[in-house]
């Protein structure tokens, strides 16, 4: 299935470029047939090109930090799936493997922002919506790999590491976050935030109050978060 500028006004990620543009993304691209079972790119590498499905299928798969592996989804034909590098990451955030014989389209990073003059603040504002993805891939691994408790110690220990306010007693998370909040980030029930919260309560790990959460002992809330991991 030859890539032609005739399909790329018809493709989501083509459809509000210009014809000039266009043209000139054509002259930069070059195209790879991808074997089933190949990996066309692996979370972590440097992310060189900007990567577009011209034919056939692709598994998108997710290591998160707890080191647990799900597929995210499948990538058809026409999708720009490599957005990583799009989005000013250094490296890509998925895995990509051929389901069947597939080929892509491949541009330079750095052709790609030259031909579509990105400028720097907009390179500034999708790096930071690169990093919320990359933090919502693993918040989707997590809740299909990990049991509940798993991943309630994991939301805990993310939200002490981005908002935690060090004090003489702990890392205090003085968000209004209600348990009900806690559960649907969790994707799981009020009933088991509750009873999680208590037992670690009870441990010594955290103290709660009227939407705010102290965890007394970060490091051990690592520890039982490692544990939680090896027995899931």
């Amino acid at each position: 299935m030859p890539l032609t500028l005739a399909k790329l006004p018809r493709l989501p990620a083509f459809a509000s470029i210009d014809a000039a543009t266009r043209d000139a993304l054509m002259r930069e691209v070059r195209l790879r047939d991808i074997a089933p079972g190949q990996c066309c790119f692996a979370q972590g590498e440097a992310g060189e090109e900007v990567v577009l499905l011209v034919e056939g299928c692709l598994k998108l798969m997710r290591t998160s930090r707890a080191g647990r592996t799900a597929i995210v989804r499948v990538a058809y034909a026409g999708e720009l799936f490599g957005i990583g590098p799009a989005m000013g990451m250094p490296r890509y955030l998925l895995t990509a493997i051929a389901i069947r014989r597939s080929r892509v389209a491949l541009w330079r990073t750095a052709d790609w922002h030259r031909v579509l003059g990105t400028t720097p603040e907009s390179t500034d504002v999708l790096r930071v919506l690169g990093e919320r993805l990359d933090d919502a891939y693993d918040r989707l691994v997590n809740n299909a790999t990990l049991d509940v408790t798993a991943r309630l110690i994991h939301e805990i220990l993310q939200l002490a590491d981005q908002v935690g306010r060090l004090t003489e007693d702990g890392t205090l998370v003085d968000l209004p976050l209600t348990r009900e909040d806690l559960a649907a980030m969790t994707g799981t029930t009020l009933h088991n935030v509750s009873r999680i919260l208590s037992r670690l309560e009870k441990q010594g790990f955290v103290r709660g109050g009227r939407r705010r959460l102290l965890v007394l002992d970060v490091e051990g809330l690592v520890r039982l978060a490692n544990e939680q991991n090896s027995a899931a």
